[in-house]
């Protein structure tokens, strides 16, 4: 934890604050088990406070107890862990930790106004806006998280290879009878959903984010399936696009169409390469074809300790660093057709990427 902490504050060069406040309170600030590593429990109402020499000190309620303590020793996390039963405690230990501290950062993206309000009332000090450095910092996975992430994929490919194999996949089968199966087969695997899956037939395909439902397959519909598994409080993030029976000439079109955009974002993706740039160029690649505008979302985003963990590839400039973990998700989507979505979940290298998902990407039933 030490070097993740001492990474958060390289972000903010000569003008550090003394010490960073993170809530995991009525606004969950996720930044806060990246900082304290917890993987059970739930910790409603914690808090954690980190310095720069890479200690943090986490104050949680009674009802965390056990869970804190028994990961704190077994897993070496190197935390001082307070306990409080009441409000009025949880109170008097930030002060007791903060007192002699100067400038306090506060993600203010993750913090309500109530709790903003309540510690300016009790902590006297100077406040700065740190959510922009916490974020960079968790963009940068380290190998403990890769290898949770990498888990987290593994469990996500299982659950869609046991669904695919098993048969459940049948004309009349429900959209979210096969949400059920593959957050069943995630359970059993030792993992749970890290967003609720999204399951379209047909024309429903051409929501991106469809809320699955109770539509029945029949042949010669797309199937899109997005979905993720969490392990050990980290995400994986897919989505595989197929039609039930054989493919029409356009639905073929649109799944080959998509299938090679997404090369276009493998080809061009690196440490250094700006994220934006290969945002444009999957669009543009998409709009000189019949397509064109029908590309309606990011080519990708981060992933981690959520799915959606920090910046991507999209519009906003970012530069691609070793050891980002990245969706590549083209899609295109055709009001009363449906969509095709392809996503696969990398990590960024020197010379290019590592594929983290390997199923086949286009199959028939």
């Amino acid at each position: 934890m030490r070097s993740r902490i001492k990474r958060i504050f390289s972000q903010f060069g000569k003008k550090a604050p003394d010490a960073i406040f993170i809530n995991y309170g009525g606004v969950r600030d996720y930044s806060f088990f990246h900082v304290a590593g917890f993987t059970g429990g739930s910790f409603e109402g914690s808090s954690a406070i980190i310095r720069a020499d890479g200690s943090c000190t986490a104050i949680i309620p009674q009802l965390e107890e056990n869970t804190a303590m028994k990961e704190n020793g077994r897993d070496k996390l190197g935390l001082d862990v307070f306990v409080f039963k009441t409000g009025k405690e949880h109170i008097g230990m930030l002060r007791k930790e903060l007192k002699g501290v100067e400038t306090l950062g506060l993600n203010y993206s993750s913090l309500s106004i109530a709790s903003h309000n309540r510690i300016k009332k009790e902590i006297k000090a100077k406040f700065v806006d740190s959510g922009e450095q916490l974020r960079n910092a968790r963009l940068i996975k380290d190998g403990i998280e890769i290898s949770k992430i990498k888990k987290a994929v593994v469990v996500a490919e299982n659950a869609f290879g046991k669904v695919i194999d098993g048969g459940i996949i049948e004309s009349g089968v429900r959209e979210r009878d096969i949400a059920a199966e593959l957050a069943y087969q995630m359970q059993k695997d030792g993992a749970t959903q890290s967003f609720p899956s999204i399951i379209a037939f047909g024309r429903n395909a051409a929501e991106p984010h469809y809320a699955t439902g109770d539509a029945k397959l029949k042949r010669g519909d797309f199937v899109l399936i997005d979905w993720g598994a969490k392990f050990q409080r980290y995400c994986s993030d897919l989505t595989r696009t197929f039609v039930y029976g054989r493919a029409d000439q356009k639905q073929q079109r649109m799944l080959e169409l998509v299938g090679d955009a997404q090369e276009v974002a493998f080809d061009l993706m690196q440490e250094g390469i700006d994220g934006a740039a290969v945002h444009s160029a999957v669009e543009d690649f998409i709009n000189k074809t019949e397509f064109k505008g029908k590309f309606v979302h990011a080519t990708g985003h981060s992933l981690g300790l959520e799915v959606h963990d920090g910046k991507g590839l999209g519009r906003e400039k970012i530069g691609l660093e070793e050891n980002m973990v990245i969706t590549v998700e083209p899609g295109v989507y055709v009001k009363g057709i449906g969509g095709v979505r392809l996503e696969d979940d990398v990590i960024v290298k020197k010379g290019g990427i590592g594929k983290l998902s390997r199923r086949n990407r286009f199959f028939e039933l």
